[in-house]
Parts: structure tokens; C-alpha cells; sequence
């Protein structure tokens, strides 16, 4: 479970150490496939980390899978790369146990005196290490015993320093001695260590190990059919392993290219993403050179505006005021809400006037008279509250007039503003004073001068280069409130 956890997180450190730990799990159950692809993973991890221990351990035991599937060229190239990274590292007693792995790709491929020199380095080098030496002394006899020409006394000597070195006897080293006591004749040790290897073997590669070691034995004994049958047996493993071997790299084979094809499609998908946010970016970049060509183009005609008005002297208010009641006509916010305000002011003026004239009528009919205005008056701010489609035809208009204001306040903050707010900052910009606002909303005009407040800070906060131009939509003059707001 846990490795499962740290496989599907963000922390590249503990999803390396998962998969590496994770390799060498499979690797010890015999899962060959699962363990390389933990394996690599771990180790492209490790690179992205410029973790060289991890490299190193990666890359090793990957060279040791590949060097079990007899793929020494791919074993050879692991293991040179963990060596370099355990010596970028400073781990020199890493680096020897790379040193070993790599003496043995040069046995397995032939190369004797390289393998040879390179056992005597890692012997020199290994500072009393008991561990690096057993496996050392355990190779160097595996070499002497499998060159061209054999060396059954340095095979023997080699044993004798393994078992010194506190090497036990498992198959492995008891078929490599039993071996060397058939090339000098010493028939009876040879018998007791091939006894010892069949009771400790556990592997195929094991048991083919003892019947090649009995066919030895046997053929000196000039046993020849009991060879022969040996031998046949030996084969048959061998042939076996091969077969497993070839359908475990064609899987391996099949698992890469499903693994690249992933990776294709990962990489293209994230190509398609950068190039949608290049033409995204050039869509804002097009808008942005638009509203400056805009603005510039307001801005000369506002200064040719004040020319004018300076000529002109003392009509520049009346003219200021006709340009206002202009831009808000095109806008056609004065035929949505003004209509609905100026029932409310009428009701109000009548309700005004009822309170100011008591005594020109029966105060019954007074009462009732200002009973039913007040209640007028409440029906059609309710009305106004909640008529939706008044709402929105306000908001499309404001947009329309002002520059897209409100869908580019939605787009900056989207759910992180509630649609009262929108609403609230909708009425502002249609030039609705506060307790115009209230009437539409309901809320009270202290709490509506605090908001209007904090959506300056907000917009501010969030760095936009939009903000001035949104504060001052938000903060423009409001039109002149009618009568009814202020009673």
C-alpha cells in the first residue's frame, strides 16, 4: 500500500525510492519483466533528482537482470553507468561491487584477461570488505574453472580463500570445486561436493549446473552412457531457460513499445496544450492591442473633446452633461432602469405629498391613501428584486457599453464572487447611487459602501493589469438619485 502511495505521488524522492524498492521486490519473486520496468522508472527518477546513489543501485541491478537473461552487451552498459555514478557519488565500495558486476560481463563474453585484471583490482581494493571478497574470491574461481584453458590449482586456491573469507557452501561453489577435483583426479572430493550441490540446489540454473558437473565426473570415470544421459538433461534446462528467456524479452519488447507509445501520446498531448496556450496568449495579446489601440484612439478624442470645450468656455458643462446622457442612451441602461425607478419616485412624491397636505381630506381616506402608495411602492421594489431577466438584460447592456467590464471581472474571479456581487458591481457601473442599490437588493446602504470598499482591495490584490480600469468603472459618478432615495 504504501509503495503504491509514494508511486501515484508528487515527491520524486519517495516515488524513486518506491519503484526502486518496488524492482527489487519482483526482482527477488522472479518477476524479471515487472522488476526492469520498476527499475528503469526508478532510475529516469533518479536522473531527474541527480541522485547518483540511486543511479547507481538502479543501474546495477538492472545489469544484473540483463546479465541473468545472458543479455551481456545491455548488462555491460548498465553496470559501466552505475560505476560512473557511484564515483561521482564517492561511494568507492559501491563502485568495487560495479567493478566485480563488470568482471564478470567480460567472463561471460570471453574477454579472460580483462575479467582476470579487473578480479585483481577489486581484491586489492577491497579493504578487508569479507562480503566483497567471498563474491570476489567466489567469481575469480568461477573464471579460472570456465576459461579456455582451465586452472584447477588456482581454482582450488581461489575456493580455499572464499571459505577462509567465511563463504558457505551452496551450489554454486561446490560444483566449481567438484570440478577442480576432476581435472586433478581426486575423484572421491569430487563425488562429495556434486552430493553437496544437488542437496543445496534450488534453481533450474542450478540443476543444470549439477548434471554438467556429474557429466564431468562421470566422463572421467569413463561412464560414458550415465554422461551422456547427464549431459542430455543439462541441455534440456539450458534449452528450457532459453525458451523462457526469449518469450520474457519478446514481453519486455511488447511492454517498451506500449511504454513509448504512452510516452508519445503524453508528449503530444502536452504539445497540443503548449501550442492551445500560445494561441490563447495571442488571443489576450490581440485583445490587449486592441483596447490600447482603443484607448489611444479615446484618448485623442478626448483631448480634441477639450479643445473644443476650451472654445467654447461656458457651454463645457451643458456639453459634458449632453455627452454623459448620450454614452448612457447607447448604452440603453436609462429604458431598463429608469422606468422601474421612476414608478418607485412617483409613488414616493405621492407619498411625500399625502404626509405634507393632512388636513385637504378625511384622515381615514388619508390613511388609507398613504396605506396603499406605501404598499405600491413595496410591490414594485420586490418586483424589481426579483425580476431575473431585468437583472440580466442590466448586465448584457453594462457589458455592451462598458467594455465587456462584468465578463472580464467574471473571467478574473469566477465562483470567488457570489452573483450578488456581480449584481452589486453591475448597478455601480450602470451609475446606480447606493440607495438606489439598496432598493434593487436589499441590502442595507452601510453595508453596500463597505463592499464597493473591498472590491477595490480585491481587484487590487490580484495584481491584474485590468484593476485600474475596473476601479474606475466601479467608483464613476453615480447618476442623480431620484427623490424617493433619499426620503
Amino acid at each position: 500500500m504504501a509503495l503504491d502511495y509514494y508511486k501515484n505521488s508528487r515527491d520524486r524522492d519517495h516515488k524513486m525510492k518506491a519503484y526502486y524498492y518496488d524492482g527489487l521486490v519482483q526482482k527477488n519473486l522472479g518477476n524479471t519483466i515487472g522488476a526492469l520496468q520498476d527499475l528503469e522508472k526508478a532510475r529516469s527518477l533518479a536522473k531527474q533528482n541527480k541522485d547518483y546513489h540511486y543511479i547507481g543501485l538502479s543501474a546495477r541491478n538492472l545489469g544484473m537482470l540483463h546479465h541473468e537473461e545472458w543479455d551481456y552487451d545491455e548488462s555491460k552498459q548498465c553496470i559501466e553507468e552505475s560505476l560512473d555514478a557511484f564515483r561521482m557519488a564517492g561511494e568507492d565500495n559501491y563502485a568495487l561491487y560495479s567493478l566485480l558486476g563488470l568482471a564478470r560481463c567480460c567472463q561471460n563474453t570471453g574477454r579472460y584477461r580483462e575479467s582476470d585484471s579487473l578480479h585483481h583490482v577489486v581484491l586489492r581494493d577491497s579493504n578487508l570488505n569479507a562480503s566483497l571478497e567471498r563474491n570476489a574470491f567466489m567469481s575469480l574461481a568461477g573464471l579460472k574453472m570456465n576459461q579456455t584453458e582451465p586452472e584447477p590449482k588456482e581454482v582450488l586456491n581461489a575456493m580455499a580463500a572464499y571459505q577462509r573469507a567465511g563463504g558457505r557452501m551452496y551450489t554454486d561453489p561446490a560444483i566449481i570445486k567438484a570440478r577442480a577435483f576432476v581435472y586433478t583426479g581426486q575423484m572421491d572430493s569430487a563425488k562429495y561436493y556434486l552430493d553437496i550441490a544437488r542437496v543445496a540446489a534450488v534453481t533450474a540454473v542450478d540443476s543444470a549446473s549439477c548434471y554438467f558437473g556429474s557429466y564431468e565426473y562421470l566422463a572421467a570415470r569413463k561412464e560414458f552412457e550415465s554422461a551422456d544421459l547427464d549431459l542430455r538433461k543439462c541441455f534440456d534446462i539450458e534449452d528450457s531457460l532459453t525458451v523462457l528467456r526469449l518469450k520474457r524479452s519478446v514481453m519486455h519488447a511488447q511492454n517498451d513499445s506500449y511504454r513509448r507509445e504512452s510516452e508519445y501520446q503524453k508528449d503530444l498531448a502536452q504539445k497540443r496544450l503548449v501550442i492551445l496556450i500560445l494561441v490563447g496568449c495571442l488571443v489576450i495579446l490581440s485583445g490587449f492591442l486592441a483596447l490600447g489601440y482603443y484607448r489611444r484612439k479615446k484618448k485623442e478624442f478626448d483631448q480634441e473633446v477639450d479643445r473644443f470645450e476650451a472654445v467654447e468656455g461656458e457651454l463645457k458643462e451643458q456639453i459634458m452633461l449632453l455627452k454623459e446622457n448620450d454614452e448612457r442612451q447607447k448604452a440603453g441602461l436609462i429604458s431598463m432602469i429608469v422606468g422601474r425607478i421612476s414608478v418607485i419616485t412617483m409613488l414616493g412624491r405621492e407619498y411625500s405629498a399625502l404626509q405634507e397636505a393632512p388636513s385637504r381630506e378625511s384622515s381615514y381616506d388619508h390613511f388609507d391613501r398613504m396605506k396603499t402608495v406605501v404598499n405600491d411602492c413595496k410591490q414594485e421594489i420586490n418586483a424589481l428584486r426579483g425580476d431575473t431577466t431585468f437583472l440580466i438584460g442590466l448586465e448584457k447592456a453594462v457589458n455592451e457599453s462598458h467594455e465587456q467590464v462584468i465578463a472580464r471581472l467574471r473571467l478574473l474571479f469566477g465562483d470567488k464572487m457570489t452573483e450578488q456581487d456581480y449584481r452589486i458591481i453591475t448597478l455601480l457601473v450602470a451609475g446606480t447611487p447606493i440607495k438606489g442599490i439598496s432598493l434593487v437588493t436589499g441590502i442595507e446602504p452601510g453595508t453596500l459602501s463597505t463592499r464597493k470598499t473591498r472590491y477595490k482591495e480585491r481587484i487590487l490584490k490580484t495584481g491584474a493589469r485590468d484593476a485600474a480600469f475596473f476601479i474606475d468603472k466601479i467608483y464613476r459618478e453615480p447618476l442623480k438619485a431620484p427623490e424617493v432615495f433619499s426620503k
